[in-house]
């Protein structure tokens, strides 16, 4: 799979793109507003020296060069250049949970700011990270994942609902089986024009002879990478997430497979394509977990 985050979409355009991973509301929020701004010169020196300031940018790799033979005000004014004369600023996130007032200050804050959502099965989700997190107990994990993205969707449901035009979903699936597609629609929500040859690039790179490891962009191939997950879980964690991620899966249009052989078996979707919604419902719903089903206030359920 070529992971076609939203920095990645914007690289190949003129753009300044930092990755930034930290949790806390009030450095994170500040930090954010002026890496937006351009305001490098009032970030705390900590966060210009942050590895993934450089290492997870092509474009910003000289910085980390810069850092070991030249004073740290040479590299940020450089740094600072380059983000002032950019077309577009973007940053990847992915630490943000339950933090729909940090959401809702930038958007105030900043009136040009728009934001995509990236969702994955959380079945695809616990694999991935277990093979780079080393968590002991999968199940433990699947649990606190399944609360946390619950937390994150229903919480920030009337931001995404009263933002509608600032705000995009893009479902990791979607990406794997219909890159050029999920581009232009990226493209579309930023009204901007896809430059062809960088969909042609991102395409080919979601068919690449080799990959490029697990921090990597290139895959061998995107769709098959996107659902190797069916082939190494154990059925047993896929159907406690799928009784545990209720809410998700309706947020996604996911769907839960009835047994092993129907889990191994590519047949099978995963996915309701076109089914998944922002849920506004959900503002109120308390949700109760009985025999594997998620049941609502308003009387539907999720299977």
């Amino acid at each position: 799979m070529n992971l076609i985050t939203p920095s990645k979409i914007l690289n190949t355009l003129e753009s300044f793109i930092v990755t930034y991973e930290r949790k806390w509301f009030n450095s994170t929020t500040v930090i954010l507003e002026k890496l937006f701004r351009c305001e490098l010169n009032k970030l705390p020196e900590k966060v210009l020296r942050y590895k993934f300031m450089h290492l997870m940018s092509k474009r910003n790799h000289w910085y980390g060069k810069c850092l070991l033979n030249n004073p740290l005000k040479t590299c940020v004014q450089r740094l600072t250049d380059i983000c002032r004369s950019s077309k577009i600023r973007a940053i990847k996130s992915v630490r943000i949970h339950r933090r729909d007032d940090i959401l809702k200050y930038l958007l105030t804050r900043l009136p040009g700011l728009k934001i995509i959502h990236l969702v994955r099965d959380p079945r695809g989700i616990v694999p991935s990270r277990r093979r780079l997190e080393h968590f002991t107990s999968p199940i433990k994990h699947a649990a606190s994942l399944c609360k946390d993205m619950e937390l994150d969707i229903c919480k920030n449901i009337p931001l995404f609902n009263s933002t509608p035009k600032r705000i995009h979903k893009v479902i990791y699936e979607e990406m794997a089986e219909n890159p050029a597609s999920t581009i232009r629609k990226v493209y579309e929500f930023l009204q901007e024009k896809p430059p062809e040859q960088m969909i042609t690039s991102i395409v080919k790179k979601c068919s690449a002879n080799a990959g490029s490891g697990a921090y990597g962009t290139s895959r061998t191939n995107s769709s098959k990478t996107a659902y190797a997950w069916r082939q190494t879980i154990p059925f047993e964690l896929a159907r406690f997430i799928d009784d545990h991620c209720g809410v998700i899966y309706r947020y996604g249009g996911y769907i839960r497979l009835q047994s092993d052989s129907q889990l191994k078996n590519s047949a099978y979707k995963t996915r309701n394509n076109g089914q998944q919604s922002f849920l506004p419902q959900m503002l109120t719903l308390k949700r109760h977990v009985h025999k594997g089903k998620h049941t609502y206030e308003n009387g539907s359920s999720a299977a």
